[in-house]
């Protein structure tokens, strides 16, 4: 019985079905973005924005890595 309505609701409206997707990624992927920080990565391109103005930036992402 349960199952039947399920399958009903999610044939009759796909947006149903998206929101569940989009509340599931939001719960399994959300919860954790307070913990991210900055990586290895960042730090010289925050470093080389804050030394030298936002103009060294550019050849940073200018070349292909």
């Amino acid at each position: 019985m349960k199952a039947r309505f399920f399958k009903q609701a999610f044939a009759d409206t796909p947006l149903l079905a998206i929101a569940m997707i989009s509340l599931t990624a939001i719960i399994t992927h959300g919860l954790m973005i307070p913990r991210l920080g900055y990586y290895y990565d960042d730090w010289y391109m925050l470093w080389s924005g804050a030394s030298r103005a936002a103009e060294s930036l550019i050849p940073l992402f200018s070349m292909d890595r």
